[in-house]
């Protein structure tokens, strides 16, 4: 693993070096073609010089930068980080410069020392600031734009984790709650009726199967929780008889919606509402463009159980955090309508 990790940087160390020469032939192609004509010690000493100074400013503003990484990290103000990099790279950079230059004019090239008082001098360390600015910027700007992309990934997904434990608590909710209620219906049932309430308890069965199989899922297909709602309006029909009766209108099958929505809104039409032979509950599903309607007959009940803040206000949560899609509720001294958007998954 050691012995990995020691090729990785060796290799990571020669990548670096072939890029520095790179850089160092392409400097002097833009300031100096000729030089390449004539293959003599002027080309040589200046690839020499630009191999040295990429060399030490890109070696050593790495080190700095990964020490400000440690210190002041992107994430803790990325704006102020972005200068502070800049301000500390031009710290570093112009007196590194400064002094190759003076080791590579007076020492090597044998100028005298007052040279480097001279315009000739600093005309020749412009370019080179000019350059480690210019590259400076540019290398700053991208590592500004990936660390602003992977902070807001992180956060992003951060997010959606709260999102969806929000979804789940909310999931959850529904399961003890339909479990609860229609135990209670097949209890009044039993003493009168018991056939009636085993063909109960089978398809309740079948239901709660439903509940247990999307208990992960976000959103199901409209068909799926179609055929779950009639499922679900059987065990009412069994209960009611002809005191309820449900129309469905829903011939464009495509969309998604939660699991469980048409359930709980059947459910909260039917546990608000008187239900009697001469007053029957009618509950109409219906497909409007993107949305689905749910209406039913008004016929408030004159006192309600307890409620269990659960129904409507679970499936307003579930579509705000699913997709931040509101739910559309009406209700006239006639009618009651829900109206939910129809979800597309993206691919």
């Amino acid at each position: 693993m050691e012995t990995q990790k020691i090729e990785k940087k060796r290799n990571s160390f020669l990548m670096r070096v072939a890029f520095y020469l790179l850089a160092a032939v392409l400097i002097m192609l833009f300031f100096c073609p000729v030089c390449f004509l004539e293959l003599n010690v002027n080309l040589f000493r200046g690839l020499v010089f630009s191999f040295v100074l990429f060399f030490v400013l890109a070696e050593g503003n790495g080190a700095l930068m990964q020490w400000m990484n440690k210190v002041y990290p992107w994430d803790k103000n990325p704006k102020k980080r972005f200068y502070i990099s800049l301000l500390v790279i031009q710290a570093f950079s112009i007196p590194i410069i400064i002094l190759v230059n003076v080791v590579f004019w007076i020492y090597l090239l044998g100028r005298p020392l007052n040279y480097i008082f001279t315009g000739a001098f600093y005309a020749d360390i412009i370019p080179s600031v000019l350059i480690t600015v210019i590259i400076s910027l540019a290398l700053f700007s991208l590592e500004f734009l990936d660390r602003w992309q992977k902070n807001a990934e992180l956060l992003q997904r951060k997010k959606n984790k709260e999102l969806y434990a929000q979804i789940e608590s909310l999931q959850n909710q529904i399961k003890p709650h339909f479990l609860f209620n229609n135990l209670n219906a097949v209890t009044s049932i039993i003493p009168t009726d018991p056939d009636t309430a085993i063909k109960f308890i089978n398809q309740l069965s079948k239901v709660y199967r439903y509940i247990l199989d999307h208990q992960q899922s976000e959103i199901v297909g409209l068909e799926t929780e179609l055929n779950f709602a009639k499922s679900y309006v059987y065990l009412l029909e069994i209960r009611y008889g002809n005191k309820l009766q449900v129309q469905w209108d829903v011939e464009d099958l495509t969309g998604n919606l939660p699991p469980y929505t048409l359930q709980l809104l059947i459910e909260n039409a039917v546990k608000h509402n008187v239900i009697s032979n001469k007053k029957p509950l009618h509950v109409l599903i219906k497909r409007k463009d993107n949305w689905l309607a749910i209406s039913n007959n008004l016929q408030v009940k004159a006192a309600e159980g307890a409620s269990w803040g659960i129904g409507l206000q679970n499936i307003k949560d579930r579509f705000e955090i699913l997709a931040n899609k509101q739910v559309i509720v009406e209700k006239s001294d006639t009618e009651f309508i829900v109206e939910v958007p129809l979800l597309t998954i993206e691919k």
